[in-house]
This record gives C-alpha cells, structure tokens and sequence, in this order.
C-alpha cells in the first residue's frame, strides 16, 4: 500500500494547502513506512506515504514528476503489466528512464491521457495533476481493491486514501447520511459512492474523477464487467478458469520485494498457494486463527503449505488479544463493515509485515463462485414455494 493524499484550489482566491496534505498523508502513514514527499504549486497539492515494492531505489519516490515537468502524480498499488507498457513505450520512442511501475503508468498517461485506463492491469487508485492545463485526474481501479476518498470543503478538493486522511484526529462529523446508514443495515457495508459522513464520498471501482480550478467535479465510469452467457464447450471452462488464475498469479508474483499469500483452510487461498508454488515455492503462507474450538484454520492451512512445500507462519489469537486489538481494527476499517473475517485478515498482515512486503490473497473468489449459502437461497426459497 502507499497513502496518497491532496488537495486542488476550486474556487477564486483560495490556494491549495501543502501542509494539510502532507499531514493528510501521515494520518495513513501505516501504509506507506518507506518514503514520502510533498509536491506543491499555485493551484495544486500533492504527497505521498511510499511503500515501496517494484523499484525501491530513489528513482521510485513519489510525488513523482514527467521530464517535462507537466504531470505530476502520486500513486497507491501496482500495474501488474508495466514491463509490456514500458516496451510499447520504447517502442515508440519515449523514454522510461527507471524500472518503477509508476514511471511507466505517468509515461503513458502522457501519451494516451485517460485512454491509458484501457491499458492498465493491475490494481489502483492515482491522482495526476496537470500543470499545464490546471487538471486534476483521479482514477480507481475497475474491481476497488485500491481505495479513494475525496471531499469538497473551504473552498477546495481534498483526497485522501482512507477516509481518516480527511479529517484531523478527534475531529467527529455530526452529519450522518441516513441513506448510507440504510444500505449498511440491508448490504453490511457502505456502498460507494455513500460514506457515513458526508461531505466524504468514495470514489467508486472502475471510476475517474476531473476537476479543475473554478469549475465543477466531474465523476465517469470508464469500466464495467461483461455479464453473459458464455457459449464454449462445458469441458473447457475449468482450463480456462485455471489458466486466468495461473496468469493472474504470475503477474501478481512480480515484486522488488519479498511476497507472501495468505493462507486459510478454503479452497481459494490453497488453489493461490499453489499456483504460487509452481513459479515461486519459496514464497511464505501465513495464517491466523483464534484460539476458540471451531474457528482455527491453522492446522488445515499448515497441512495444505506442507503439501505445496511451502512454509508456513502462524498467529493464534487469544480473546485478551482480539478484545485489545478490536478499537484499531475499527478504526482501521473507516466506515463500518460487518465481516467479521476483518479481524484474522488484520492479524494475518501485521504478521506477514513482518516477514514480507507484499502478499497475495482469496479475498473475492465466493463472490465470483457463488461460494457463500446465501446465493442459494432464492433457489432453495422457490423450490420451497412450489
């Protein structure tokens, strides 16, 4: 992760705030404990919380500038295809002087300007400010695994990778969005682009933002999935999904720095794991479990790491320690989310921090097949009806 954070004088006569963005970046200094920097002009404020993981020489520091000194950008995540973008870069004579991923994505913003969104893979949340035609550009990336906070106040446009970056500590909005408040009491969560307390909003998946000086904000999608049904033979599908995944994987794999998977009892983090060992079998698994009967994966998951020849590093979460640690989780969360899997999965980070830089995970695989008991409820309810 890396703590991106800034802010864009919108209305007449005010200026951006340098120093409230690079306090905006320490309060979510946890994801970022490598580097940080602050870029600031007349209309626009920008800083950063690094963590480094492709590239972590200076050439990566953030924020970080085009030759030409028109763009500048701070940037949280990985575009996992960045050395096929920075070849199609060289290919058509355009310099990429380091090996940082987010060289390569400012690179190419540059040539295709918001179309670059079409190219990327990975996961992401950016914002690019050009000084040239006074542009602030922010994007997310299609599914949300990056996230964006952004809020319109005194005058100015404030972003910030978590919501806590907009908001100075103690400080508590009286304005709670009743309508936010509903969809968590019907979905567990927040939707974006609600949050709690307005005037913070969620940039929501697969969305840009554009603002400039003295005009409105902007909000466009730019990526939504492709729900069909699919036409291929039957017998080829379990090929093609185990294909997707290997070179998801794969691509998921490349890092400067040290990469870990987590590794629970299920069926999604085992079949990562194992994917992960045919290219990488030193990578480390790591998983937490609680010390309750019944609710501790630790022995599944170092059978299943055994069988992959991998190691594996475990956490046993005692209730002294969940009741001590539960008020940081929350905290950590910003707006509520009622999955109680938030807790093994903070206690599974703190100790894979540790060891690694990065990790791979399962989180999404129920969602996309139908993993959860609930999905089978219309059907088992209409059966029941007729």
């Amino acid at each position: 992760m890396t703590g991106i954070a800034g802010c864009l004088a919108l209305a007449a006569g005010t200026r951006p705030d340098p120093e409230w963005a690079r306090r905006a970046a320490w309060r979510t200094a946890h994801r970022g404990p490598d580097d940080d920097g602050v870029f600031a002009d007349a209309r626009a404020a920008l800083s950063a919380r690094r963590l480094a993981v492709i590239d972590p020489s200076p050439g990566g520091r953030q924020p970080l500038r085009s030759a030409d000194g028109r763009f500048v950008m701070v940037f949280d995540g990985v575009i996992c295809n960045y050395p096929e973008l920075a070849r199609e870069l060289r290919a058509k004579g355009i310099s990429v002087r380091g090996a940082s991923d987010a060289e390569v994505l400012l690179a190419a913003y540059a040539l295709r300007g918001k179309d670059v969104l079409r190219m990327l893979r990975g996961m992401y949340a950016f914002a690019i400010w050009d000084a040239r035609e006074a542009e602030l550009f922010c994007a997310r990336d299609p599914f949300g695994q990056k996230p964006l906070y952004y809020a319109v106040t005194e005058g100015q446009l404030r972003f910030s990778s978590e919501r806590i970056g907009l908001t100075a500590p103690g400080d508590a909005s009286s304005n709670l969005d009743p309508d936010a408040l509903r969809r968590y009491l019907s979905f567990q969560y927040v939707p974006a682009p609600l949050t709690m307390t307005p005037p913070a909003r969620f940039l929501p998946p697969g969305h840009f933002l554009v603002a400039r000086p003295g005009s409105k904000i902007d909000v466009f999608r730019y990526w939504r999935p492709s729900l069909r049904p699919s036409r291929s033979p039957a017998a080829e599908t379990p090929e093609r999904i185990l294909d997707a995944l290997r070179d998801s994987v794969t691509m998921h794999l490349r890092a400067d720095v040290p990469v870990g998977a987590f590794l629970s009892g299920g069926v999604d983090s085992a079949a990562i794991c194992a994917l992960a060992a045919e290219t990488k079998p030193d990578t480390i698994t790591f998983t937490a479990g609680f010390d309750v009967p019944g609710y501790n994966e630790i022995g599944p998951a170092r059978e299943t790491a055994a069988a992959l020849g991998m190691r594996n590093i475990a956490c046993l979460i005692t209730p002294k320690e969940f009741v001590k640690r539960l008020p940081q989780i929350v905290w950590h969360l910003g707006d509520p989310l009622a999955d109680a899997a938030a807790v093994p999965l903070w206690f599974a980070a703190r100790l894979a921090r540790k060891h690694v830089g990065v990790v791979l995970s399962g989180e999404g695989a129920d969602e996309l097949f139908g993993g959860y008991a609930v999905y089978h409820q219309h059907a088992a309810v209409r059966a029941a009806a007729s």
